[in-house]
């Protein structure tokens, strides 16, 4: 007999809690539901949903400025449910939640972006059936999210998120919520980027953080998805073409969940190893207008940003500038080391650095900046360098300029103080062994005075 009765109750709060289930979804989404089967144990307080799918992306209910997208998840699981607070105080209190393969499409209208957060609710009719929801552990994992912009190129991609969070709180009649926010884990692989433009990808190998600890980003690559003239020769304006491989960027301990609550950003210590950047200037169309200054882009981020320390690293730079329809001049440094104090973009905020890096073919040097965040951008700048070889530069100067130089620059001292409009200071140069060596029968002064241009242009 108490066998029986337990299957007769199990089976009445099972029809009860199948058909609950999709009248909030269909609640919460209205569109279209589908679900392979639901098996539910509502006095040991277990119910499982497999293969289950929603979407909204049919063309008569995705409206105007909307988000369309579909849901497939291959298994979620509510684990030890305390059917009898649900029956008299309607309270759901429940141990863990695991949601196992999730894949999420989203299609976004630009627009919708530029409205206010909206939010979706459940209304009266939650209310009517539960007040309040506890999870001890929300555990979702083998998660993809895949994002598309309409009318844009813009493309994100994630192949596989683990998220657990702990003590998670609803009061839908209050419409708050709380969690534990220092124990949490999130992981993040395979991570793909195509800007709006379709001109840069950006690929990220994995994200991790986990109870409050260091957030840890490895093997970030960007670059351009055409080659470095191209760009150029699409806008016929001066453009700038990257490319850059870092293999770990590395935060101090940072409680991320509440920072993206709080809407700002801030490190203690930001650690950036970069293995290669690669910078191709294209200077052989005019400069309508001014590059803006560094603070000037800083400040334009809405969001707080500080880092007090930041310590950056890396192992090959190349510059390489175009100035005509043949040829490209290059310069390689190594070694460069950055030490930023007090990183910030908020007005009246100022930080420095001081740096270093290594010539190929010898020489080194070192920097002091100093950058103010505010009106007029002003900045002060230190350099010296010793024991620089001139064959160091003839990778730039031959092919652009039609010379190479053999020297040994023995010192180079400099000091100067500027802001956006106007720049004065002091420049020494001690040298010996100067010979210049032209190639098409041309003085010196004649390529100078013939490529006065493009050095204005690199100044």
């Amino acid at each position: 007999i108490h066998g029986a009765a337990t299957l007769l109750v199990n089976r009445i709060l099972h029809d009860r809690i199948e058909q609950h289930l999709m009248d909030q979804v269909h609640l919460l989404y209205g569109q279209t539901i589908r679900y392979g089967k639901i098996n539910t144990y509502p006095l040991a307080g277990t119910v499982t949903v497999t293969d289950l799918y929603f979407n909204n992306t049919s063309a008569e209910l995705l409206m105007p400025d909307s988000v369309g997208f579909e849901i497939e998840v291959e298994k979620i699981r509510v684990s030890k449910v305390n059917v009898w607070e649900i029956l008299f105080n309607k309270d759901i209190v429940i141990r863990e939640i695991t949601i196992a393969s999730p894949s999420m499409r989203l299609n976004l209208d630009e627009e919708i972006l530029k409205g206010e957060p909206t939010s979706i609710t459940a209304g009266e009719e939650m209310l009517s059936f539960v007040a309040r929801l506890n999870v001890d552990r929300v555990h979702i994992e083998d998660a993809a999210v895949s994002w598309r912009m309409l009318d844009s190129h813009l493309a994100f991609d994630v192949e596989d998120i683990d998220l657990t969070v702990d003590n998670l709180n609803f009061d839908f009649a209050a419409q708050t919520a709380t969690y534990n926010d220092s124990t949490y884990a999130v992981s993040l692989s395979g991570i793909n980027i195509l800007t709006p433009d379709s001109l840069t990808y950006i690929t990220v190998g994995s994200l991790e953080t986990k109870n409050a600890g260091p957030i840890y980003i490895r093997d970030f690559k960007e670059r351009n998805t055409v080659g470095y003239r191209e760009l150029a020769n699409r806008s016929h304006l001066p453009e700038v073409w990257t490319a850059i491989d870092v293999p770990l960027v590395e935060t101090s301990p940072i409680n991320i969940i509440a920072q993206i609550l709080s809407q700002q950003v801030w490190i203690d210590t930001l650690r950036v190893r970069t293995k290669t950047l690669d910078v191709f200037e294209d200077l052989r169309y005019p400069n309508v207008d001014p590059y803006p200054m560094p603070q000037e882009v800083l400040m334009s981020v809405e969001v707080p940003l500080h880092v007090k320390y930041l310590r950056a690293s890396v192992d090959t730079l190349r510059y390489t500038m175009a100035s005509t329809d043949i040829h490209d001049g290059t310069l390689e440094m190594v070694h460069i080391k950055a030490n930023v104090k007090d990183f910030g973009n908020r007005k009246r905020d100022q930080f420095s650095v001081k740096g270093s890096a290594e010539f190929v073919g010898g020489g080194k040097g070192d920097l002091q900046l100093t950058m103010k965040m505010n009106k007029a951008c002003d900045w002060s700048i230190k350099l010296n360098a010793k024991g620089i070889q001139g064959s160091a530069f003839n990778g730039f100067l031959r092919p652009i300029f039609g010379l190479s130089a053999d020297l040994t620059i023995d010192e180079v001292v400099a000091d100067y103080k500027g802001n956006k409009d106007k720049a004065a200071g002091d420049f020494k140069m001690l040298y010996h062994d100067l010979q210049i060596h032209t190639y098409k029968g041309e003085s010196a002064y004649d390529i100078i005075n013939k490529n006065a241009k493009a050095i204005e242009d690199l100044g």
